[in-house]
């Protein structure tokens, strides 16, 4: 019977989602922020912004993993 507890490999994986985002968002917001128009530099704080979000999100998804190991 497998137990409720987070894997090591899921919690890696979790851990690098705010990498994962920055990486893909540093490549992609430039350039669409030059599609539409924009600077690049705006492009630049979009993809930080995204960054911090990915950030946060995944924070709470490994808060929830965590708690739901323990309470089980």
């Amino acid at each position: 019977m497998e137990s409720d507890r987070p894997t090591r490999s899921r919690l890696t994986i979790l851990g690098m989602v705010p990498i994962v985002v920055l990486l893909v968002s540093l490549n992609v917001a430039p350039r669409l922020a030059g599609l539409l128009g924009l600077s690049k530099a705006l492009g630049i704080i979009v993809a930080g912004v995204l960054t911090v979000v990915g950030f946060f999100v995944s924070r709470a998804i490994l808060r929830r993993e965590f708690s739901q190991g323990e309470s089980a």
